[in-house]
């Protein structure tokens, strides 16, 4: 089974991104294999994920 999650908002900067790797982290650590996606321009996850 495939689970797709989506945060969606015309507008910048109200922490789509951010809430896309919260919940991504919390369904990680109660042992669902995860993948994220960023289709920002500026893709704001990969940088984070490389920042830890």
């Amino acid at each position: 089974m495939t689970l797709f999650i989506g945060t969606i908002s015309q507008k910048g900067g109200v922490g789509k991104s951010t809430l896309a790797r919260l919940i991504a982290r919390e369904y990680a650590l109660a042992g669902w294999n995860v993948k994220i996606a960023d289709l920002e321009q500026i893709p704001i996850i990969l940088v984070h994920t490389r920042q830890r």
